[in-house]
């Protein structure tokens, strides 16, 4: 749950840059910031074990925050992306508040001047903002971290529509704990007509090694020194005006192992200028 709250606003930018919109090529009087900023709910009564059996939760833990994502085009081939959460955790009579971890990415183009970001290398760090990891429920991990990765940025044109095809995998390591993680996601949209998309993502986390020592891990069934979590995610975005834009998504879990079963709904407003 924890990676993927933070992935599902980081494949926006480009469904933002095609929504209405031929395939996105590089121009001087294009938008070079896109903010997504939105409510989200995740709520989980019961967790897969580590033999990949389901159980009841002991209450129902949900997540109900405030998302925020920013992505700076620094150059052609060069952008930048951070990624945070303030969220409000409960479970049964317990709560705990306070800001989630923040996620800074670079992204560097390899491609074509003409398509420069079709081919990125993504180089990415974790920081917590310093909630108590003995807090019950505990809001995330509360390790620092490291990301390095690809992304395919790819365009099509169906008949008169126009979509996208985004496709990542990168491989993240933390201090400490937990396991190291093999990061995938795929992510294809289309537009339905010239203000409405449609895009279905698929995220993957799957853990590496051993995870290390994690104690006081409290009531959030997503917090763990080693798990996988595999979601599918339905999502539509409509454009009141060339800058503007609200979206709807619908997460839910495929699969996993030491993690959490639940569902998350999140809404977006699109701002990009």
């Amino acid at each position: 749950m924890s990676s993927n709250a933070l992935g599902r606003s980081t494949r926006a930018a480009l469904a933002a840059a095609i929504l209405g919109l031929a395939p996105a090529t590089a121009r001087a009087d294009q938008p070079q910031t896109f903010i997504a900023i939105g409510p989200l709910d995740y709520q989980s009564s019961s967790y897969i074990d580590r033999s990949g059996n389901t159980h009841p939760g002991s209450c129902t833990f949900e997540k109900r925050g405030e998302s925020l994502y920013v992505q700076q085009q620094l150059s052609a081939s060069d952008q930048l992306r951070l990624n945070t959460e303030y969220d409000d955790d409960s479970c049964g009579p317990l709560t705990t508040r306070g800001l989630f971890d923040i996620e800074v990415d670079y992204l560097k183009g390899l491609s074509s001047k003409a398509h420069p970001n079709q081919f990125q290398v993504e180089i990415g760090a974790i920081v917590p903002p310093g909630y108590s990891i003995a807090a019950n429920p505990r809001l995330g991990l509360g390790r620092t971290a490291a990301e390095f990765g690809g992304v395919y940025n790819g365009t099509f044109k169906a008949g008169a529509r126009y979509g996208y095809v985004i496709a990542s995998l990168s491989a993240r390591g933390y201090t400490g704990y937990p396991a190291p993680q093999l990061l995938s996601n795929v992510t294809a949209g289309l537009n339905l007509t010239r203000n409405l998309l449609f895009y279905e993502s698929y995220y993957g986390t799957t853990h590496l090694g051993a995870g290390g020592t994690l104690t006081d891990i409290g009531s959030n069934p997503t917090v763990n020194s080693e798990y996988d979590s595999y979601t599918i995610s339905e999502n539509v975005a409509y454009a009141f005006t060339p800058r503007t834009a609200l979206a709807l998504t619908y997460q839910s879990q495929l699969g996993g192992w030491n993690t959490g079963l639940g569902n998350t709904l999140q809404a977006g407003a699109w701002f990009h200028f």
